[in-house]
């Protein structure tokens, strides 16, 4: 994930364009479908399961 030194990084890119005009997916379908053909072989899609960190079950 990105971070940003300050809060004008963050205005400036909100700037850039209006959030209706930006190429961005409308699905999470499309989401994946784009990660898909951008990352060739790649997961799109990963799951990590750490079981010992679970909460432990309420009785």
């Amino acid at each position: 994930m990105n971070k940003f030194a300050t809060e004008a990084d963050v205005r400036s890119i909100e700037a850039e364009a209006d959030w209706s005009q930006r190429d961005r997916a409308r699905s999470m379908y499309e989401f994946l479908s784009r990660a898909k053909a951008a990352h060739g072989q790649r997961p799109a899609f990963s799951y990590q399961f750490f079981p010992d960190r679970r909460p432990s079950p309420s009785r």
